[in-house]
């Protein structure tokens, strides 16, 4: 085997451990600079490969959850293949971005309400949609959340009601409601 075929080679080891994450030049380890600039795991092949690379850089450990690894790397949102499959282990921070709106409104017939009218009844629904178009989350965003959260008489210490929630203006049912 000559040199070439020697790094070729250390190449699809790398590939094969770490993915698209994984270093051109080190033997056995991750790009770092990848790890921050490439787009975030869109499957669980893609999540074990971006794990091995985090847990190479000797800040993570082995082992993170796959909605750990989409979080860390950016990918958070309503387009996220674990928050998707149902496995997303924060669904209350889950925003929508602007295409996820327009995907949203184009799929279904909403009918939002504004809180100023009408709250929803946690007996009636578990959780919904609420909407806030304030700019600390980036202009117009849709999350999911526990209906009982928008009380904010719940809450001992006003602080403790979920940021979300307070700058919340409408809500709607979930266009899958009837899983919930």
């Amino acid at each position: 085997m000559n040199a070439s075929e020697f790094k070729e080679t250390l190449k699809m080891e790398n590939k094969e451990k770490f993915g698209r994450w994984g270093s051109e030049r080190r033997r056995d380890s991750p790009d770092k600079t990848k790890l921050y600039t490439e787009l975030p795991p869109t499957n669980s092949d893609e999540v074990v490969q971006h794990g091995n690379a985090l847990a190479a850089t000797g800040h993570y450990p082995i082992g993170t959850t796959d909605c750990f690894n989409v979080g860390i790397a950016g990918g958070c949102g309503a387009s996220c293949f674990v928050y998707r499959e149902g496995r997303c282990e924060s669904p209350d921070g889950i925003g929508r971005d602007a295409h996820d709106l327009i995907a949203l409104k184009q799929e279904t017939e909403m009918d939002w309400t504004p809180l100023t009218e009408r709250m929803p009844n946690p007996e009636e629904h578990k959780r919904v949609l609420i909407y806030t178009c304030g700019t600390d989350f980036a202009g117009e965003q849709v999350f999911d959340v526990e209906t009982e959260t928008l009380n904010e008489y719940l809450y001992e210490n006003p602080e403790d009601q979920p940021e979300v929630c307070k700058y919340a203006t409408h809500w709607a049912v979930r266009p899958d409601a009837a899983e919930c």
